[in-house]
């Protein structure tokens, strides 16, 4: 009996312990079943998503052009930077920085005239309404120097002719709103139906001759700012008006003729205009616009070169007096600001001779242009002897003081050589540039500093000290 109830209880336990394995593995089942079934999901969206990234960048957003444009702008990689610039156009685009940054990567490029181009319709596109929800200013916070003032100007161009219509727009609405609104009387009805032949259809006034009014008004007050915009805006227009080609040339006229820096640059804003609107001008006139173009060119020219050949002259002259009147001190100071301001003079007038040559050139008949020429080639040599005599006059001073120097017996260089500021202002003279009297001096100077030279080794630093100089010196 106690063997059977042994055999039972083993049997119970071996129940128990299979039961125990079975739920253990169902637990085990279970917990793969749900890690493969996340695993699966994780791999299903990750494949979603690898699919929507790439047809994410098949079909890039136009904010995502655009990043991509200002990034390749910014590495310098322009060409692919006109390219993004180029899929963004074609999306219709009214972000005016697009066009700002192609301009730019034109411009960089070498391509001024497609740059010009943009700068424009970039400017033009600013001041609608969708263009001013974009921030330009900010956009272009690292682009300075002479990029950021082209681009200014044609921003402040459109402006003023955004301000323009604006005006010509409430002015027309105002004028609108004060016409009387009167019913048509009975005599007049019964008039019109009696007589339907003599009936004439007013013709509308049109925009242009507004803008001819306001401009006349504007120009009678002396408001050039303003008539200025006004005639801008007449341009975009009807450029095929003879009344705005006309007006244009009379203004730029009249702007060369005044003053004021101000005034002059509103007239070469619309001079750079005057030749876009030839081509529109009728078939018959295109002849006659295009010579009377170019003899408003021929006169501002000609009145540009002799007003900066006048002002040239009376500045070098200037220089000239100036120097005749030192006889044989002069600071160092006074010498360093004067050799500069010479110098400066000097690059303008060779600048100027150069200009001038060319015109001389193209205007072969002209003699008075000739005679300037001549008189500003004569004043640039003239120039050039003042500033030789005036290096000689400083020379002359420092070797004398370095002479009185080395005539004291008990003066001894006793420091380094190198360091020594009586061999420094000695190493510094060019040699070439000195009078032959002169040179004779400072080669005397020379021998009396090598006499005071103790040692072999000091002879032998201050004359490497000397040739180092002598190829260090401007030319």
């Amino acid at each position: 009996m106690e063997m059977i109830q042994s055999m039972k209880g083993m049997v119970y336990m071996d129940s128990a312990m299979s039961s125990k394995k079975f739920k253990h593995r169902i637990r085990l089942d279970r917990i793969v079943k749900s890690f493969l079934e996340k695993w699966i999901v994780i791999c299903l969206i990750m494949l979603l998503t690898g699919s929507g990234m790439t047809f994410a960048q098949s079909n890039p957003s136009p904010d995502q052009l655009y990043s991509l444009g200002v990034n390749a702008f910014n590495s310098q990689r322009y060409s692919e930077a006109i390219n993004w610039f180029n899929q963004l156009e074609n999306l219709e685009t009214q972000d005016p920085r697009a066009f700002f940054f192609r301009g730019l990567s034109y411009s960089r490029m070498g391509n001024t005239s497609l740059a010009k181009a943009d700068y424009e319709t970039a400017a033009r596109m600013e001041w609608t309404v969708t263009g001013r929800s974009f921030s330009v200013p900010k956009a272009l916070e690292r682009i300075q120097g002479r990029e950021r003032t082209a681009i200014e100007q044609y921003r402040q161009t459109a402006k003023r002719v955004w301000e323009a219509e604006q005006n010509v727009r409430s002015q027309n609405e105002i004028i609108e709103s004060r016409k009387p609104e009167t019913p048509p009387s009975k005599a007049t009805v019964t008039k019109q139906t009696a007589q339907p032949e003599q009936i004439r259809t007013p013709i509308p006034q049109s925009n242009i001759q507004k803008l001819q009014r306001y401009y006349d008004s504007a120009l009678k007050e002396n408001k050039f700012e303003l008539a200025h915009d006004y005639l801008l805006a007449a341009m975009r227009l009807e450029p095929e008006s003879e009344w705005v080609f006309d007006t244009s040339v009379s203004f730029v006229e009249k702007m060369k003729e005044s003053n004021l820096e101000e005034n002059k640059l509103l007239g070469a804003t619309v001079f750079d205009k005057i030749e876009l609107l030839i081509p529109f001008q009728s078939t018959d006139k295109i002849k006659n616009a295009r010579e009377r173009f170019n003899q408003l060119v021929h006169t501002i020219e000609t009145e540009w070169w002799l007003s900066e050949e006048t002002q040239w002259n009376q500045e070098a002259d200037k220089f000239i007096q100036k120097i005749k009147t030192i006889e044989n001190t002069i600071t160092y100071e006074d010498n360093r600001d004067l050799n500069f301001n010479i110098q400066r003079c000097l690059k303008t007038g060779a600048v100027l001779i150069r200009r001038m040559d060319a015109y001389c050139f193209r205007l072969q008949n002209s003699d008075q242009i000739k005679i300037r020429n001549d008189g500003l080639k004569k004043t640039y040599k003239d120039l050039v002897f003042a500033q030789e005599w005036l290096y000689n006059i400083w020379a002359y001073q420092m070797i004398m003081e370095c002479k009185e120097t080395l005539s004291n017996p008990e003066y001894k260089i006793t420091s380094n050589v190198a360091e020594n500021r009586l061999v420094n202002r000695l190493c510094s003279l060019d040699e070439q540039r000195l009078l032959p009297w002169l040179l004779e001096e400072y080669l005397g100077t020379w021998e009396r500093l090598f006499d005071i030279l103790e040692s072999e080794e000091a002879k032998i630093k201050v004359t490497k000290l000397r040739l180092f100089h002598l190829t260090k010196l401007p030319e």
